[in-house]
């Protein structure tokens, strides 16, 4: 038995690789160890002195947090040995990044579910191993094979570029790429479904027959939580007179969005809704502004992205879309099975503006039908964590050795 292959046997990592959260953690554990922002901070200011977030650190040191440098800063000894840091190259990785976001520029490593910065990307992936899953050197990563998840529709390349980098540099043994709204099917316990995945960067539709995979039923848009929070931005300006638009002051923008805002059940019923969306909010500044229509006006964007000038469907033609390129005597089946994943699909309403939406597309009679399982925010995770624990699910892996062979195999190997 070669190396590679006794490691089959370990404990494999299962990583949701999320544009907005990063959910990683060991197969066969019902949630992930960490949910990690994914998110680079490099600071806006010259660091003078060593105290502030290291300190913060100590007091917290149960979060997830950490602060990484990519290269050792130069440092000037004062009077009193105190260390004053330069900042040279010095990053901020994660939740850290999120809990410093004032004194940092925030860059995400990907747009619409797809890897931008591939430096970042595997910085933020190399820490998430050493320090939140406690695999401090490379031969404790050697030992275990790793479940990755990719957005459909990726290009080639990117996927050859991911996998050079986990098995040259991050030096894993084996790895398996999916497609997270097929493992959010294997989390519900289901074998049939219409899986809509709503994330941080995109939305799409798969849908999967007695667990078939219909590659033709995969449609997907470049809008998701991210463009909810562009919008918000600019519906705090016009109604509220509030520029919320560096990096740090956009996160902001995001925890407004994940606390206030709504789906509209109905389209076109807004004026009804007015009063009833007052809700006051209070900034970090102690300033208190009033929310109105900017709570459900913003997630429109996801049904009504023409009105936004986006030029595509909303999320709920997907679900039509996918459904009908399947054969015609299994659609009913379908929308009797649709599955509902990502952080979009958590907002108060979504499930119901979605059944509103669908109801004109389909033939009278059809029934529709939702599961919207309360894990929904990180289902994908959990389905990785039971599809990489199976035991059948070893002569699936592709090994480095596999892989020195014959690259092209990630290509072949794996679903699109």
């Amino acid at each position: 038995m070669s190396e590679y292959t006794e490691v089959l046997y370990n404990q494999p990592i299962v990583i949701d690789n999320g544009t907005g959260i990063i959910k990683a953690g060991f197969s066969g554990e019902t949630k992930p160890t960490t949910f990690e922002f994914n998110i680079i901070g490099v600071p806006k200011y010259k660091k003078i002195m060593t105290t502030a977030t290291s300190n913060k650190d100590s007091k917290n040191n149960n979060t997830n947090s950490a602060n990484v440098n990519s290269q050792t800063s130069a440092t000037l000894e004062s009077s009193n040995n105190i260390t004053i840091n330069t900042g040279i190259n010095e990053r901020y990785v994660g939740n850290h990044a999120q809990q410093n976001r004032g004194i940092l520029k925030l860059q995400c490593p990907m747009e619409n579910g797809t890897i931008t910065n591939w430096n970042d990307m595997e910085l933020i992936w190399q820490y998430i191993l050493n320090n939140r899953l406690n695999l401090k050197s490379q031969d404790d990563i050697q030992e275990h094979p790793l479940l990755i998840t990719e957005v459909p529709m990726n290009q080639r390349k990117n996927r050859a570029i991911m996998c050079e980098i986990l098995f040259e540099n991050i030096e894993v043994p084996a790895v398996y790429v999916a497609i997270p709204g097929i493992l959010s099917l294997y989390s519900s316990g289901r074998t049939t479904g219409c899986i809509l995945d709503s994330g941080e960067g995109c939305s799409y539709a798969v849908s999967v027959y007695d667990g078939y995979h219909i590659p033709t039923s995969i449609k997907r848009i470049d809008v998701g939580g991210s463009h909810i929070t562009d919008s918000l931005q600019l519906l705090l300006r016009k109604y509220n007179g509030i520029s919320l638009f560096s990096s740090s002051e956009r996160e902001l923008c995001r925890m407004i969005k994940e606390t206030a805002c709504y789906v509209s059940p109905k389209d076109n019923h807004y004026e009804q809704q007015i009063i009833a969306a007052a809700q006051k909010f209070r900034l970090p500044d102690g300033q208190i502004i009033q929310m109105n229509e900017e709570r459900y006006l913003s997630p429109e964007i996801l049904f009504k992205p023409q009105n936004f000038g986006l030029e595509c469907l909303g999320i709920h033609n997907l679900v039509h879309q996918s459904i009908n390129k399947v054969d015609i005597e299994l659609r009913s089946t379908l929308y009797e099975n649709i599955i509902l994943t990502g952080g979009n699909t958590v907002m108060e309403n979504f499930g119901e503006r979605l059944c509103t939406e669908l109801t004109p597309l389909i033939h009278e009679g059809t029934s529709l039908k939702l599961y919207a399982p309360p894990e929904r925010k990180y289902s994908s995770w959990v389905g990785g964590s039971i599809l990489a624990g199976l035991s059948s699910f070893k002569n699936i892996w592709l090994t480095k050795a596999e892989y020195q062979e014959n690259p092209e195999l990630i290509q072949n190997q794996f679903l699109s």
